[in-house]
């Protein structure tokens, strides 16, 4: 029974205790102690069982071990036995296989020498046979034994020191010598004439001989061919007499191509491997270089032009038939891999058993084993071992003969140069300055100008040159576009100084340019005129660039001529500006002349407000798109508007006095040409959408012309802006001009929060307030402001500032704004103050308002666009 004796943790007292926890419990005592009596005695016999088995395992372990070590001792017995038994073995093996090796080795070298005899008596068979065959001239047969004799020769190359081989070898050397110079003799029959069929034959079996002989004797064979026919070439065309004419040289090239094509029987007779026609022709053009270099050199300064391109379009013409007859360069590599592959066969273990299980000598016999190794492609491989497959190998016809003349194209060049000239002169002279077509609005010699030159690229490059003449004739073209320009230039009307840039200033008309409704329309179509041709220049330039060779590609620039042309618009913008300048400065004389302050109530427009409109309304039609693009339009546009705002501007100040009536007037005036000016840009952007709606049409193309009007659309609402942007200077003096005297301050305070004291002062003698009443205007101002820490001793306002046209106008304007409403209404009231106060000296004023620059145009139109009245609310000087 187990009562957890075993426990670590077993309390005997705790045991006890809980076994006997009464006095009641204790007669139990005695049987429990017994209980624990027969349970020790219990543990003691298996414990003792335990020991004895324990003893007894100890004695079968050691027996076990014993009986191993019995079996270890009889098998390491038996293995010592083996190994002797395996070494008289192997002494029996090797004793067999080095008797197998000498019988291997026997056999072998029985077989060599059965082999070398066999191919020894082959050999002197076939040299007995070659000699027959060499005595009775008979090249055919002559030739398949050569080859055979050479294959068989070679298998004992290494043998020489034996005496009948030395002696074989040398009746080859005998026998080869002497078919070579039977052979070659027998090319010496031929003639002029062809000969007959059986002469044909006898030499195609030379060539079989030649062949067979080695490369030496065909390259021998090819030279002779080679310098006769040369030879007679040269007879014929040398360096002096007609036939040296250069107008003459086609008739070389015709002469050979006849030889060519008039003999290709002859031609045929030789192997198609040897490529004898194309080191013929490869022999032709280098004699035909040099002479035509020497005929060259001796007319130095004297060349005729249409003899020197006739020969250089024969001579290109002849590189390209050359070229597409014999420039296979790939097929011949192909060829060549080919040919290694399958000459890799040559006498292999079958072709000896071959050998081996036939031993006729007899002629027959030997033809029939080496005929099959005598084959095109081993003499094709054995070809390009040589320099005349060398030769084969790298001759490219192109440009193989035309870089003589490169030297003297100077002429050609020359006299292109001098045609192209006096043919735009002609184009020019001729031209009727009208529209070319409805839908071409160039001139007609433009047109011309790009055929021309699209004709005689295509002429240069198909026949003459890709290479250094082309790209001195694209220098050509350049020069000849430039004086095109420079021809455009000379049309356009000028100032009385002679000058097309000029600045409109009031009171000066040595800037004015007449201008009628012909005169426009010859402008818009110069522009166009121009525009087509930057087109056309960039299409030559990238034309010249693909048809150049790789080397030359970068020398072509046509930048120069394309800035010639946008010179030509930009003056051509400017002197119609200039001409509708010099229109509205009729206005503003107008506006100068009349006398504001004698206005009691005001009307629809004044005189200078119905003609400034008149001139507006009768430009649109005549500039309109497409008669100018909606590009040159736009900028048209906006630079009308930046040149007369100003001028507006100094003409008001001029004005004075005015009365408030006066005034109110002036803003109706303002106001009627703020619409016209809005109103020809409307009216031109819907003409050049409904143009580009037909156009659309006519192409099949589709939401082409939406994104044209959502352009037009944008461009017309930040024109609307730059128009308020213009005229809301003016119309800001305006407003304080017409207040009344007792609220002048507070209204001129409002709009121009910065301005100085001195500012005040001149808008108050434009009003015409007299001096006693200017005094106390005067001190209320300055009690107002006293308090503001922003106010300026010096004026802040100016004009806006009128562009430069056609001339580089500034890159940055006196002054710039911010984004922030307050920051423009600011700034705006600072130039408007300084103006006036600077109106007394006028010099300065127009000087001041030349070197404005280009960007105020987007600077005022950031600055109020966001404005919906001339009402300034900016904090004073705040910091730009």
């Amino acid at each position: 029974m187990s009562e957890g004796f075993d426990d670590p943790s077993f309390d005997s007292v705790e045991y006890i205790n809980g076994r006997f926890p009464n006095e009641e419990s204790l007669e139990s005592l005695d049987r429990c102690i017994e209980s624990l009596h027969v349970e020790i005695r219990h543990v003691d016999a298996e414990i003792l069982d335990a020991v004895r088995r324990q003893s007894q395992s100890g004695r079968d372990a050691r027996e076990a071990l014993h009986a191993a070590h019995v079996t270890i001792h009889e098998a390491m017995e038996q293995i010592v036995a083996m190994k002797q038994m395996s070494a008289e073995s192997q002494g029996m093996v090797e004793e067999v296989c080095k008797d197998i090796r000498q019988l291997d080795t026997a056999k072998k070298n029985l077989s060599v020498a059965i082999a070398a005899l066999r191919r020894l008596a082959m050999l002197v068979d076939a040299v007995d046979q070659l000699q027959v065959a060499a005595e009775q001239r008979d090249f055919r047969n002559a030739g398949n034994l050569m080859g055979a004799v050479k294959q068989l020769y070679g298998y004992f190359e290494s043998y020489t020191n034996i005496a009948k081989i030395a002696e074989l070898r040398g009746r080859i050397y005998a026998l080869e010598k002497s078919l070579r110079t039977a052979s070659l003799r027998e090319f010496e029959l031929l003639g002029e004439d062809v000969p007959p069929p059986q002469v044909l034959e006898s030499l195609k079996a030379c060539c079989v001989v030649t062949g067979a002989i080695g490369n030496s004797a065909r390259d021998e064979l090819i030279d002779i061919i080679c310098r006769r026919e040369m030879s007679m070439y040269t007879q014929i065309f040398g360096t002096v007499g007609e036939t040296a004419k250069l107008e003459r040289t086609v008739n070389r090239f015709k002469w050979f191509i006849r030889r060519l094509d008039g003999r290709r029987a002859i031609w045929g007779i030789f192997p198609e491997e040897w490529r004898v026609t194309q080191l013929l022709a490869v022999t032709f053009c280098s004699i035909t270089k040099s002479e035509l270099a020497e005929i060259l050199g001796g007319m130095e300064g004297r060349i005729d032009v249409e003899g020197l391109l006739k020969a250089v379009e024969a001579t290109h013409v002849f590189e390209e038939e050359m070229a597409r007859r014999f420039d296979t360069l790939d097929e011949y590599q192909e060829e060549e891999e080919e040919d290694d592959q399958e000459g890799n066969s040559f006498l292999t273990s079958e072709e000896n058993e071959r050998i081996k299980r036939h031993s006729k000598t007899s002629t027959d016999a030997i033809r029939k084993k080496y005929a099959s190794h005598v084959t095109n492609q081993e003499r094709k491989r054995a070809l390009m071992e040589d320099a005349a497959a060398a030769a084969v190998k790298h001759a490219v016809f192109k440009n193989s003969i035309s870089p003589v003349f490169q030297p003297y194209m100077y002429a050609y060049i020359d006299d292109i140069t001098e045609t192209l000239s006096k043919r735009l002169e002609s184009f020019v002279g001729s031209e009727t300055w009208m529209q070319m077509s409805d839908d071409q609005p160039i001139f007609r010699s433009s047109d011309s100008i790009t055929s021309m030159v699209r004709e005689e690229l295509k002429h240069c490059s198909a026949k003459l040159s890709r290479g250094e003449t082309l790209v001195e004739l694209g220098k050509t073209f350049r020069k000849m576009y430039q004086s095109y320009a420079d021809m455009l230039m000379a049309k356009l009307p000028k100032t009385a100084n002679g000058a097309t840039a000029a600045v409109a200033v009031v009171g000066n008309t040595s800037w004015h340019i007449t201008l009628t409704e012909e005169s426009i329309r010859l402008i818009c179509l110069m522009i166009s005129t121009c525009d087509h041709c930057i087109l056309m220049i960039q299409q030559l330039e990238n034309a010249l660039v693909k048809r150049l060779d790789p080397e030359f590609k970068d020398s072509v620039d046509f930048s120069e001529a394309e800035d010639a042309f946008n010179n030509v618009i930009t003056q051509s913008l400017s002197v119609m500006l200039l001409g509708i300048e010099t229109q509205m400065d009729v206005t503003l004389a107008t506006l100068m002349r009349k006398n504001w302050q004698a206005f009691d109530m005001t009307g629809d427009q004044s005189d200078f407000a119905q003609t400034a409109c008149s001139v507006l309304r009768n430009l649109g039609p005549q500039i309109w798109p497409p008669r100018l693009s909606q590009l040159y339009f736009n900028f048209f546009c906006d630079k009308l508007i930046r040149s007369f705002a100003p001028r507006l501007f100094d003409a008001v100040f001029k004005c004075g006095p005015i009365s408030q009536a006066g005034g109110q007037q002036l803003r109706l005036d303002l106001e009627a040409l703020r619409s016209a000016f809005i109103t020809l840009a409307k009216e031109g952007s819907v003409t050049q959408a409904a143009h580009q709606d037909i156009e659309d049409y006519m192409e099949g193309v589709t939401g082409k012309s939406k994104q044209s009007s959502h352009k037009a659309k944008s461009w017309v609402e930040g024109f609307v802006m730059d128009v308020t942007t213009a005229l809301g200077t003016t119309e800001a003096v305006l407003k304080v001009v017409v207040s009344p005297i007792d609220t002048v301050v507070d209204t001129f305070v409002e709009i121009m929060p910065g301005a100085s004291q001195v500012d005040l002062q001149h808008i108050l003698e434009l009003m015409g307030v007299r001096k006693s009443d200017m005094v106390n205007v005067l001190e209320d101002f300055a009690k107002k402001t006293s308090s503001r820490q922003d106010q300026s001793s010096q004026p802040v306002i100016k004009p806006l500032p009128a562009p430069t046209f056609g001339q580089q106008t500034p890159t940055s304007s006196p002054f710039s704004l911010p984004p922030g409403a307050a920051a423009k209404a600011s700034a705006a009231a600072q130039d408007m103050a300084s103006h006036i106060s600077r109106i007394r000296s006028t010099a300065n004023a127009r000087f001041s308002a030349v070197a404005a620059s280009d960007s105020m145009r987007e600077t005022m139109g950031r600055t109020l666009g966001a404005m919906k009245s001339l009402r300034f609310n900016s904090t004073p000087n705040q910091k730009e």
